[in-house]
């Protein structure tokens, strides 16, 4: 199966309805990273051949169109990675005292960052904030909204928020809090979509998603962003990403937190 997925003509079909609907650039010559992906997505489809699942993805499928984003996006996340950015968030909170403030974590894949960002504001004393979790991929959202996680995902996570947070519930399984859950809400939101929420959000974090985009998809995905940002308020992005052409309005703070000066459209 996968040796004729490689030769078909369908494949660079597949790919750019990968690169229109989801954002995701993968270059002709490593088309060849698709074979076992695409083999997964028909086999569970119940798809005949490539052929009927680029059939389905022009006919606008639901179904075929969640595959994609089920197989195709990469998911690698772990707790309190670049850890400062979680300390520059409170900071910021707490020097501003937002009311309520709003975080979103975008593309933030099975939970372990929206999860940092919460325990960090409540070990600071925060007590009525918010955090919008969105990604694309209805498995991974799945994942975090059990809230369980294994011991080997629970590296990073000091051992006095594991005893403040979690909950062991087997040998090697820990359960998030009741008390962590409460701050969050988990949303389905495909970043190369028209993106508007009911009210703007205090900060954003989109971390270490860009470098797997063009330019011209960082851009659609950033204005998504900052759109739904509050003026004052900050864009977290990876430490190993960088905004070649920020939008206006959008100033850096330093090379991986921008701020937003004015109401950007």
């Amino acid at each position: 199966m996968a040796s004729n997925i490689l030769k078909s003509s369908s494949l660079q079909k597949v790919n750019s309805h990968i690169y229109n609907r989801l954002g995701i650039h993968i270059p002709t010559e490593r088309l060849y990273l698709l074979e076992s992906k695409i083999s997964r997505i028909l086999g569970k489809g119940g798809y005949a051949s490539i052929e009927d699942l680029v059939a389905a993805l022009e006919d606008g499928h639901p179904a075929s169109i969640e595959a994609l984003a089920t197989h195709v996006t990469t998911n690698h996340t772990f707790f309190f990675r670049e850890e400062s950015h979680f300390s520059t968030l409170a900071d910021r909170i707490t020097e501003a005292r937002t009311a309520k403030p709003v975080i979103w974590s975008a593309a933030c894949s099975t939970g372990e960052e929206p999860y940092s960002i919460i325990m960090t504001l409540l070990a600071r004393g925060l007590k009525d904030f918010l955090v919008i979790a969105s990604d694309v991929n209805p498995i991974v959202l799945e994942h975090m909204n059990r809230g369980v996680f294994s011991e080997a995902r629970m590296t990073g996570v000091p051992t006095k928020f594991r005893e403040m947070f979690f909950n062991p519930v087997d040998d090697d399984l820990y359960q998030i809090l009741p008390i962590i859950r409460k701050h969050l809400r988990i949303k389905k939101i495909n970043l190369m979509e028209q993106v508007r929420f009911e009210s703007p959000v205090d900060h954003v974090f989109c971390r270490n998603l860009l470098i797997y985009f063009d330019r011209r998809n960082t851009g659609i995905i950033v204005g998504n962003l900052v759109r739904n940002m509050k003026s004052g308020g900050h864009l977290f992005i990876g430490k190993s990403e960088v905004l070649l052409s920020p939008p206006t309005g959008l100033r850096k703070l330093d090379g991986s937190v921008y701020i937003k000066s004015r109401d950007t459209e």
